[in-house]
């Protein structure tokens, strides 16, 4: 039978119970039953009932019989303190306790669904909305064997000034592939899989309809999106190459997130925000001196993600990789022109529920407007993981009381944000986008349209943090090899396409992803330097002894181009000041695919052996090698200086030895 505990009584007491430490805790340590949530109302009302369906499992050794569920409705939660301690605690004074009786027995290991359905008509006799604390309780020959707690939103008129929720959506994954585009063991096959994370918040944007949301969608997940659509190779843990074709497995799975993400942009509703290229880290990227490249690497991911999905990201909102955003990059994304910025929870310090869902960011001239996330409301999802149905209904919860603290004050505002390494079960997100969907005291907005409504009354610095940087040695390499790729492009003629993708390797070095796991970012700078290689390596000189019989002589010079390009390149020839070189020391020269012979003027000195190296390298101020060789030079010829020198000394010295054949005059 129903038991009601009269509202006068109940609210004398209320606060004062909240207070004090319950009989039971949350989830009953050490209870033999354990108690998942299901599925429960987004909200009830006059006429609509209190629906909660849960399972439980049975972990003791022994069956239960004699079953019952209790659900007990306790004094409401006045303040988001309240209601964080009415998750914890129990009251002894409870408004309504309802026992249902259950048939059968729940036998030891075995688990079993149950559902309740409640009137909470008499609520509306407090003449007011409010959020009400739930207890939930199995109990076996009426005794309690498992609890768990949950929050519930009565209305008691339709809301006639709703709480503005701007909230946003990150897909993103990691870089997870070689150089060579064959995919690592990591964790893209399973979110991307039916049930799995990304899956599952695409399913759930899916089924939001026309409700205003902000989506980010990561660069680098839509690379690796497309290139698995195709079919792909895949490294096992076992080390292992597995294929996977185009159609089949995870190229199925990668082929259907894409479409389901074309779907939720095609919304006119979804808010959609593109990453950068390869998902930088603006705060390392200018710490390694490529900040220039920003704008660039916006526009190009915007380019990527928006002909993907079919819709043209917006370029009024930004969201830096992982909220990674100090006072130098700042400048550079209002330079964007982006007005609002979305960050994740407790960016800007505050105290406990004072944190404001708007803030006015300044560094230096430049300033924005950041989009906060709801602290308390990321902390509760966090400890309710476990349970991922709950941790949406006390997320809810804390919407609901942030409402209720001045339900009838308008341009109020709540935001919340799900990030690049959200770590909420699959069926979190599409609870929550189900309760949202379903809540009338809740107006989802656009981040842009969210910006502009709520007031930010407060402005500050960007408070100092600290993020990883990559390493002087990395960012030598990562220079080194761009300055290579530039003189590659500039010395083989039709190498754009490789090019392009040897870019793309530099680009993908510079990923986020790269700060954690260098190794695969060497990789990637390596391959640039390997490819290169491998093309220069088909030039060759071939050389021999030549002989100058006279002064002055041509020079014999083969070279061979097997690269199938036709290469612009410099010839340079080292030899000390016994040869010279007529044309010049260095010369440009086109090398036609094939074999070609050269003739180089030069000019002997002196007579003798001596090695000229001779060095084809590539243009540019800083060229690179791509061959060397050292060939012998010898001369049979004369010097003429030298040789009348020699003469002259010969006729002194006969002449001076002849003088004693000349008669001379005694005296």
């Amino acid at each position: 039978m129903k038991r009601l505990l009269t509202a006068p009584l109940a609210l004398l007491f209320a606060t004062a119970l909240l207070g004090a430490e319950g009989p039971r805790a949350f989830a009953q340590a050490g209870a033999p039953v354990e108690i998942r949530l299901l599925s429960q109302s987004a909200w009830n009302a006059v006429g609509r009932p209190l629906q909660i369906s849960f399972e439980a499992t049975n972990t003791s050794s022994a069956a239960l019989d004699d079953l019952s569920v209790e659900l007990i409705v306790e004094p409401p939660a006045t303040s988001r303190s309240l209601y964080e301690l009415s998750l914890n605690q129990d009251s002894p004074f409870p408004l309504i306790a309802s026992p249902f009786p259950q048939r059968g027995a729940l036998a030891s290991g075995q688990t079993r669904d149950f559902r309740i359905e409640q009137s909470v008509n008499e609520l509306a006799a407090r003449g007011d909305s409010g959020l009400f604390p739930l207890r939930v309780e199995l109990r076996s020959k009426d005794i309690a064997v498992g609890a768990l707690r949950t929050p519930m939103v009565f209305l008691i008129e339709p809301p006639t000034v709703p709480l503005n929720l701007a909230w946003t959506w990150v897909l993103a994954e990691p870089v997870q592939y070689r150089p060579d585009g064959t995919f690592l063991s990591g964790t893209l096959e399973a979110d991307i899989a039916a049930g799995g994370r990304l899956a599952s918040m695409a399913d759930a944007l899916q089924g939001l309809g026309s409700r205003q949301v902000d989506v980010v969608v990561s660069s680098v997940l839509i690379d690796q999106l497309q290139r698995m659509a195709q079919g792909y190779r895949i490294l096992d843990l076992t080390g292992q190459v597995r294929t996977v074709l185009r159609g089949k497995d995870g190229a199925a799975d990668a082929a259907a997130l894409l479409q389901t993400l074309r779907a939720v942009v095609g919304h006119q509703s979804t808010e959609l925000i593109a990453s950068p290229l390869e998902d930088p880290s603006l705060p390392a990227l200018f710490r390694s001196g490529l900040a220039t490249e920003l704008p660039s690497l916006i526009e190009r991911g915007r380019t990527l993600v928006g002909d993907a999905l079919g819709r043209v990201p917006t370029s009024d909102v930004v969201r830096p990789f992982r909220s990674e955003l100090d006072t130098a990059t700042l400048p550079l994304l209002a330079e964007s022109g982006a007005h609002a910025v979305l960050l994740d929870p407790g960016f800007v310090p505050a105290q406990k529920f004072e944190s404001p869902p708007l803030f006015r960011l300044v560094a230096g001239r430049a300033s924005m407007t950041a989009v906060l996330p709801n602290p308390e409301l990321a902390a509760l999802a966090d400890a309710y993981r476990a349970d991922p149905v709950l941790a949406a209904q006390v997320s809810l919860g804390e919407l609901a009381a942030i409402w209720l603290e001045l339900p009838g004050t308008p341009d109020r505002g709540a935001a919340v944000l799900f990030g690049e390494d959200a770590g909420m079960p699959p069926p979190f997100f599409t609870s929550f986008a189900r309760l949202v969907r379903s809540s009338p005291w809740l107006h989802a907005v656009a981040a842009s349209g969210f910006a502009s409504t709520v007031p930010a009354p407060n402005r500050g610095l960007v408070p100092p943090r600290t993020y990883a940087s990559f390493g002087s040695s990395y960012i030598d390499k990562l220079l080194t090899s761009r300055g290579s790729l530039t003189r590659f492009r500039e010395t083989v003629a039709g190498s754009g396409p490789l090019e392009e993708r040897l870019r793309g390797n530099l680009l993908v070095a510079q990923s986020s992803t790269m700060l954690a796991d260098s190794s695969l970012g060497l990789s990637f700078i390596d391959s640039v330097m390997n490819e290169i290689r491998r093309t220069y390596d088909l030039v060759r000189i071939a050389t021999t002894v030549v002989t100058l019989p006279s002064q002055r002589g041509l020079l014999p010079l083969s070279l061979t181009n097997d690269s199938g390009q036709q290469l612009r390149v410099v010839l340079r020839f080292v030899s000390d000041r016994r040869l010279q070189f007529l044309e010049g020391a260095s010369q440009k020269v086109t090398l036609p695919p094939g074999r070609r012979t050269l003739t180089i003027r030069v000019r002997a000195q002196t007579t003798g052996r001596f090695p000229v190296k001779v060095q084809v390298l590539s243009w540019g101020n800083t060229p690179d090698t791509i061959a060397e060789k050292t060939m012998v030079i010898r001369s049979t010829a004369y010097n003429l200086v030298a040789l009348f020198v020699t003469i002259g000394a010969a006729l002194f010295l006969l002449g001076w030895w002849g003088r004693r054949f000349v008669p001379r005059r005694r005296s």
